[in-house]
């Protein structure tokens, strides 16, 4: 426990130095020399590099999401042309903050420039021009940066972590010779120098039958992680070992299921015809109304939420209960079927709002409920070897998963009724079937209208096209969201 204070101070200032030198236009630091350090630590030189370490894993999560928000925002803006190509090129390469960038380009018929990678570039010096980033192509993203990463994607704070990752260099597991109490010691250097201190683990038999699987092997970090009391005031240490275990084999089955988020109805639907998670939205709406009069009776007094310890327990216990069951519900589909296992699983852009709960507890059903299933999909692939395919979510609750046909009218409630081919079925699982057969025909996500309004006319050209329909027209009763399909059959 005495580690969590010097850690955390460390690991702050290395974050903050670490954001000072990406702004500064120097690329991400991976190593750290004790000596050098602009500030003071407790932690040694080994300690350090296991800190850093740390800090460089969190910043290159950062810089990937931060990436991913950018590249959306270029995508749904107006930019055209050459613009819009030199924003893309220096957003994958993380050089919002350079100070100047030459982009090789190659010259095509007329003139134009033509977009062209580094390799080709060496392997065609000939047939290559470099041409300087324009310092207001150069700002904007810099722009950019700054706006999305202070309100969407914040840079890591890594002040108050309740989990370090150790290097084996600073904690060594070790079997013990002869004793059986224990299956594991663990000895971890302290702040004083020649006195580490050994900890044994627990038992635990499901780490036991993963380490004893062909292939599998001590990562080389320990997970340490802060336990507290419910008033949040420190109550403990636990050690945790990390496996490395091989990849499961790619399924080859060639069974395909979508799945729909939401919390509607269920936690999951499934494209064969499935409601997953049903009963946890009754324990949920019990817990939010127990949330809704704690935080009632807290601003009545003028009180502050945080400082009462029910309302910060019951939170908690909510976030666990859907971790829990998101991790069950998804083992099942990756289980189930002997031989006739899901292969791929289809998904869409995540939504966790639950209808009918309040405002608080949608926020916190969003927060923990995309990153854990987030973490659970990316999980399913090296362990059940499941492909999982992200397409995108616009329209999936209006489109019709028989003809394609895509209206507002299409869906009352939890009932999807198509208004053209008459096909009725459950909304969510309409909507999984719909995200199924998005694998052929992804169209993306837009936060734009005019973006959004792509979409639409891409889906009712598509539904046109395949059932012999003439083109639409700006009045033409067929689109998305107008009088049903008796007049789009009759045109």
């Amino acid at each position: 426990m005495a580690l969590f204070p010097a850690f955390r101070d460390t690991l702050a200032n290395l974050s903050s130095l670490t954001v000072r030198e990406l702004q500064a236009g120097s690329p991400l630091p991976k190593w750290r020399i004790l000596t050098c350090l602009p500030f003071n630590t407790e932690l040694s030189a080994r300690q350090v590099k296991s800190a850093q370490n740390q800090v460089h894993a969190a910043h290159v999560s950062w810089l990937a999401l931060l990436e991913a928000v950018v590249r959306e925002t270029i995508t749904a803006s107006t930019l055209t042309g050459i613009q819009r190509t030199t924003l893309y090129r220096i957003n994958s390469r993380h050089a919002w903050w350079a100070t100047e960038i030459i982009l090789p380009w190659s010259q095509a018929v007329g003139g134009e420039l033509v977009h062209v990678t580094h390799a080709w570039a060496q392997a065609h010096p000939e047939q290559c021009v470099w041409v300087p980033v324009e310092p207001a192509d150069l700002k904007l993203a810099r722009h950019l940066a700054k706006h999305l990463g202070s309100r969407k994607i914040r840079r890591p704070d890594l002040s108050r972590v309740r989990t370090l990752l150790l290097d084996s260099i600073i904690a060594k597991p070790e079997r013990p010779t002869g004793a059986t109490e224990y299956s594991w010691w663990v000895t971890v250097a302290t702040l004083s120098r020649g006195k580490p201190v050994r900890i044994p683990l627990k038992n635990n038999s499901y780490f036991e039958n993963l380490a004893a699987q062909p292939g599998a092997r001590l990562a080389g970090v320990i997970q340490l992680h802060l336990e507290t009391t419910g008033a949040g005031q420190p109550a403990g240490a636990a050690i945790s070992l990390l496996l490395n275990t091989p990849d499961a084999p790619k399924r080859e089955t060639e069974i395909v299921v979508g799945l729909d988020f939401g919390l509607a109805n269920a936690l999951f639907a499934t494209s064969d015809g499935r409601l997953l998670g049903q009963a946890m939205l009754h324990t949920l709406k019990s817990w939010d109304q127990r949330l809704n009069e704690i935080a009632a009776e807290h601003q009545s007094r003028g009180l502050k939420l945080r400082d009462n310890p029910e309302y910060r327990a019951l939170n908690q216990r909510i976030k666990d209960f859907v971790t829990n069951e998101i991790g069950r519900v998804l083992n099942i589909l990756a289980r189930d079927g002997g031989d006739e296992r899901v292969m791929e699983l289809v998904v869409e852009k995540l939504d966790f709002r639950g209808h009918g709960m309040s405002r608080r507890m949608n926020r916190l059903l969003t927060r923990t409920g995309r990153a854990c299933v987030k973490a659970r999909l990316a999980a399913l692939t090296p362990k059940y070897g499941i492909l999982v395919t992200e397409v995108g979510s616009a329209y999936t609750s209006q489109e019709c998963s028989g003809c394609g046909y895509t209206a507002k009218s299409n869906r009352r409630g939890r009932h999807f009724g198509c208004r053209f081919c008459g096909k009725k079925l459950h909304c969510d699982i309409n909507a999984a079937r719909v995200i199924r057969e998005r694998r052929s025909f992804p169209p993306k996500d837009h936060t734009s209208v005019s973006q959004r309004r792509n979409t639409l006319q891409r889906l009712d050209q598509r539904h046109r096209q395949r059932w012999g329909l003439r083109p639409a027209t700006g009045a033409d009763p067929g689109l998305a969201g107008a009088p049903g399909g008796q007049a789009a059959l009759a045109a």
